[in-house]
């Protein structure tokens, strides 16, 4: 399996006065080329109470996923850990998971024994922040913001196992990707050639950027139930707001189906969310309606970009923000993206659509129809 991002050859990041970074094509790329495989920098799967479709193995060097219908208590091992059956469909038969021995979190799952082992020195810190201020912070803020604050913890827990031991396997600049001829890893100094923490503090995001209050809860979020709370692992409170805006900014929703794939062509849309997670690379991508560009997720997680048409030499390359399936009319895109992401959307289906006018179930709603 693949140990670093791999990058189209024909891909470049560049700048724009309005947009900020944006991915370029450098040159002529067929339709359904492969673009990108980025692999993550640190998931966390959705709580159960959200009865999430699929489970993923916590150890982020395999990140294997399992369909959780099916997925049944065995009983107890000598070493007193959980194991878990699952009728695995996304990687083709059954996986045994295994489930901390502390019981940490009943989503923290390994897809082996094996997984389970080698995820120790990441997993040790996180078991007993889970165990102390994250389940206190679950109980008295909630889901949502539980979430947030796991990946957060599970971001600052990579960066301190990886100064630790160096870095990690693949993550040398100028090491080849196998992942077919159309695709290596990046060379140059743009952001496709960072790799690890630098790939992670290089992504945009800064408290100036949201608003005050906003980034107010988040200090206070963050400095009950995050800063100095990690056994061994430091993260101070300007890290952590500088964490938490990146990840606003750039991390990704997990679902089981493709994202972006343009033109509409069916009524089932990516299916229903698992988790979320931060890949650094795969961030440059901005955001369309009309996208030229589509991703999905494979068994590992790795978050795989295809063209969707023949893209041209300078044309940029984006990708669609949610689901376009349930997305469709205008003025619900324009409210969705304004709500969420806080930019307008000026791509050309949105140009097309300008003078749009509500449709009609939409009449009553406030909707800002620009």
């Amino acid at each position: 399996m693949a140990s670093a991002p791999a990058v189209h050859a024909g891909l470049a990041v560049q700048q724009s006065t309005n947009k900020g970074r944006l991915v370029v094509a450098t040159q002529a790329i067929p339709a359904q080329a492969v673009l990108m495989v980025d692999l993550p920098y640190a998931l966390v799967p959705a709580p159960l109470s959200h009865e999430p479709p699929i489970s993923f193995c916590c150890n982020h060097r395999c990140n294997r996923q399992a369909s959780r219908a099916g997925l049944e208590l065995q009983p107890r091992q000598e070493n007193r850990d959980a194991a878990m059956q699952a009728d695995n469909s996304r990687s083709g038969g059954p996986v045994t998971f295994i489930s901390c021995p502390r019981q940490c979190a009943p989503e923290v799952l390994w897809c082996s024994r094996d997984c389970h082992a080698q995820d120790a020195a990441r997993h040790n810190p996180e078991c007993a922040w889970l165990r102390s201020s994250g389940a206190r912070a679950r109980a008295e803020q909630g889901e949502f913001e539980f979430e947030l604050l796991w990946l957060l913890a599970r971001t600052s827990i990579r960066r301190h196992c990886d100064s630790n031991i160096g870095s990690e396997p693949g993550e040398n600049h100028n090491e080849s990707v196998e992942t077919g001829s159309a695709v290596t890893t990046s060379a140059g100094s743009s952001h496709f050639d960072r790799r690890g923490w630098d790939s992670v503090w290089d992504l945009e995001g800064s408290p100036g950027s949201f608003p005050v209050d906003e980034v107010a809860g988040w200090r206070d979020l963050t400095s009950t139930y995050l800063v100095d709370k990690i056994p061994g692992v430091e993260c101070t409170a300007e890290q952590a707001i500088g964490l938490i805006c990146r990840l606003e900014t750039n991390s990704f929703g997990l679902y089981p189906g493709v994202t972006g794939d343009y033109p509409i062509k069916t009524h089932a849309g990516r299916g229903e969310y698992f988790g979320s997670g931060l890949y650094p690379t795969a961030a440059m991508f901005n955001h369309a309606c009309c996208p030229n560009v589509s991703h999905r997720l494979d068994e590992h997680s790795r978050r795989i970009f295809t063209a969707n048409r023949e893209i041209k030499p300078g044309e940029e390359c984006c990708i669609s923000y949610f689901d376009l399936v349930e997305f469709r009319d205008a003025a619900v895109r324009r409210h969705e993206i304004r709500t969420k992401w806080t930019f307008g959307c000026d791509c050309q289906r949105c140009q097309d659509d300008a003078n749009e006018g509500l449709p009609d179930f939409l009449t009553g709603l406030d909707i800002e129809n620009d």
